[in-house]
């Protein structure tokens, strides 16, 4: 599982082209793909940390995308207290 995620990472770079997104349209299709290509992968407690990370790495790069991954994170194959650590992580992640 902790492969399957480090795979999805490195498919998912939290690069500067993230801040670039400046519509609604080009936010709405860059995290709609990141969360379809995350559903695929099993969210536990051994790597939940790993993925905090590099989702807040993520959301620091475009309030918009932030917000968005809060209110996807629901969708996510994880138990409802992972889903909703990720939602607080995020909610107090700030933008640089």
């Amino acid at each position: 599982m902790i492969e399957e995620l480090q795979q999805w990472i490195e498919a998912h770079p939290a690069d500067n082209s993230i801040q670039r997104l400046s519509t609604a349209t080009a936010v709405n299709k860059y995290v709609k793909g990141l969360l379809d290509s995350l559903r695929r992968v099993p969210v536990t407690s051994s790597n939940i940390e790993t993925l905090k990370k590099h989702l807040v790495l993520i959301a620091q790069q475009n309030d918009g995308v932030r917000r968005k991954l809060i209110k996807g994170i629901s969708c996510l194959k994880a138990e409802e207290s992972l889903r909703s650590e990720l939602e607080v992580k995020l909610i107090l992640t700030c933008v640089h």
